[in-house]
């Protein structure tokens, strides 16, 4: 490839990530400041009025007026407002359908985060009163919460003012936190073959209600090992502004190199439980095995790949080759940092 061309497509993919960085900040970023429902409603109106009266656009032939599609609606969206609650998985519905349709339509992605917010209100609103500038969310199931809070436990010798420890669980149906049991609901399935959707759902959570500085991803048979060293990448990584991943990673000897039967005898209810996984997958990753940490900056991707690449999340069956998917398409910089020393793992499964 000539130099030239080269140069060219570098200026190219930066300039493209530099415009959606702004977006994320104006959108994700603007929606985790939030803090009443009255000001949310507002800008919920304010995202209906702009998809509804947006101009029309000339079609090309055989294109959808997705203009139209939208506005409409978003006219049976604003018949919920004043009683979202009522019918909050509806109103969820028709926002995500009016954002989906269109990612390049920002007030359709800002109307999303504020419907999502008064959705998901009495949750966001407890995340937020922790006050948490780093988080240790510990990746569980109702069946192993005692093994979770064995790995928690752990952890004592850092103060809870530098690191706040959440355990995650999947209910299949809504949002909660537990604040007593210090545990996260999100409305993704609690069987290993859900994994990658209740880690990305509990992200954008995180993302909108808390906006951490780092977020550590652990298993719940993780345990400390070094403090010190593993408040140092959380240190490191919390001041980077590029969005940014750090691990143990993983490299590919070739496309898809990878144990694609991972997955086998985990997930019994699963119909691909004994099909190997065909999903393309990014040549290196950050290997979920050692946990790893996500910043600010790399958080606020997640409201968007919980939205627009929901389908795909319920079937890629791996969490951290979801991950590591999101961040090779959505810009997140891998770092390579070898937890072992800062986080064990226990080697019974």
């Amino acid at each position: 490839m000539p130099l030239t061309k080269w140069l060219a497509d570098a200026a190219r993919a930066l300039l493209k990530q530099r415009r959606f960085d702004r977006m994320l900040e104006r959108t994700v970023g603007r929606a985790s400041t939030w803090v009443s429902e009255e000001a949310v409603l507002a800008e919920a109106h304010r995202g209906l009025r702009a998809v509804i009266d947006a101009p029309p656009l000339p079609l090309r032939k055989g294109a959808p007026d997705l203009v139209s599609i939208k506005a409409a609606e978003a006219r049976r969206l604003a018949l919920l407002l004043p009683a979202l609650h009522e019918d909050a998985s509806l109103a969820m519905y028709l926002a995500e359908t009016i954002a989906a349709v269109d990612p390049r339509d920002e007030a359709a992605f800002e109307l999303y985060l504020a419907v999502f917010w008064l959705a998901h209100q009495p949750t966001i609103l407890a995340l937020k009163a922790l006050r948490a500038t780093n988080i240790a969310l510990h990746m569980s199931c109702r069946p192993r919460l005692a093994r979770a809070q064995e790995s928690v436990s752990s952890f004592d010798a850092i103060p809870e003012a530098s690191l706040l420890h959440i355990r995650l669980v999947g209910n299949g149906q809504d949002c909660a936190y537990r604040f007593a049991e210090g545990v996260l609901e999100v409305p993704a399935g609690d069987s290993y073959d859900q994994l990658p959707m209740k880690m990305v759902r509990a992200f954008a959570m995180l993302a909108i209600a808390c906006d951490p500085r780092c977020v550590v991803k652990l298993d719940d048979d993780h345990r400390i090992g070094d403090a010190a060293a593993l408040m140092r990448l959380i240190e490191r990584s919390g001041r980077s502004r590029r969005a940014l991943q750090t691990g143990h990673l993983y490299f590919t000897p070739h496309p898809s190199g990878h144990n694609r039967g991972w997955h086998y005898g985990k997930c019994p209810d699963h119909a691909g439980n004994h099909r190997p996984l065909t999903y393309p997958t990014p040549m290196s990753w950050a290997s979920g095995e050692y946990g790893y940490l996500l910043n600010a900056a790399a958080l606020r991707r997640f409201p968007w790949a919980a939205l627009y690449y929901r389908d795909w999340l319920g079937d890629i069956l791996y969490e951290d080759i979801a991950v590591g998917e999101i961040g090779a398409r959505l810009g997140i910089q891998m770092q390579h940092a070898p937890l072992e020393r800062a986080v064990s793992a226990l080697q019974a499964y």
